[in-house]
């Protein structure tokens, strides 16, 4: 099994520092077989130490949320910018479950529900099997303007993070390349909180739910400000 801090050291690679060869060595070592392994090896340690548990978590129900999103993505063919994002979202709500399974069991079955609603955001675009040669498209495009009344307001950094996966002490999960306004990102399907930001300061947080109303079609977002 490939080491996640190898894979996401070249994640940020291409996020965050381009570097010669980055784009090869992701290649070769983020695959969706990979990411997927990362899940179910997880999930089998975390079942093999927890078995005996009085409330033990439905580790089954778990599971078959992360095969039900790989058979889907799967069926994509993904290229590796989706890869890269889907890698990241895998991982930290693998993070979240390792953190959460003993102290808040009912995380899991937030977890499961989370990844099961993302994996039939995308089976429902209906290209699966159309045309067998063909990707389809598994990432949301969203743009989002900033406005104090009337004035567009400029220079300001845009993030998303799905919802289950907030954290007070983290930076946004997915953090748009380009400033405001507006400013364009790609995500997975889900339930996100955007925040907006100036330099490390949050100036407003705004929730919505991107590609769950049954396709992934582009989307715009207007946040005004305070």
């Amino acid at each position: 099994m490939v080491s996640r801090g190898l894979i996401y050291a070249a994640c940020l690679s291409i996020c965050v520092i381009p570097v010669l060869g980055a784009k090869s060595v992701l290649a070769q070592i983020l695959t969706l077989s990979g990411i997927f392994e990362e899940a179910r090896a997880s999930i089998e340690q975390a079942e093999r130490l927890d078995g005996s548990l009085s409330r033990p978590l439905d580790f089954a129900e778990l599971q078959n949320s992360f095969r039900y999103l790989e058979r889907v993505l799967r069926s994509a063919r993904l290229g590796e910018r989706e890869l890269r994002e889907y890698y990241i979202l895998v991982l930290a709500y693998l993070e979240l479950f390792d953190q959460s399974r003993l102290s808040r069991p009912e995380t899991a079955r937030l977890i499961t529900s989370e990844i099961a609603s993302t994996a039939e955001a995308v089976r429902r675009t209906g290209t699966f099997g159309l045309n067998p040669g063909a990707r389809s498209r598994t990432l949301v495009n969203v743009e989002v303007e900033t406005s104090r009344g009337q004035e567009r307001i400029m220079d300001l950094r845009v993030g998303a993070t799905p919802r289950l996966l907030v954290r007070s002490d983290r930076p946004p999960l997915y953090l748009f390349t380009l400033p405001t306004s507006p400013s364009i990102g790609s995500v997975p399907p889900g339930r996100y909180r955007f925040v907006v930001l100036r330099g490390d300061a949050v100036i407003i947080e705004y929730d919505a739910d991107v590609g769950l109303s049954g396709s992934l079609n582009d989307i715009n977002l207007r946040i005004p400000l305070p």
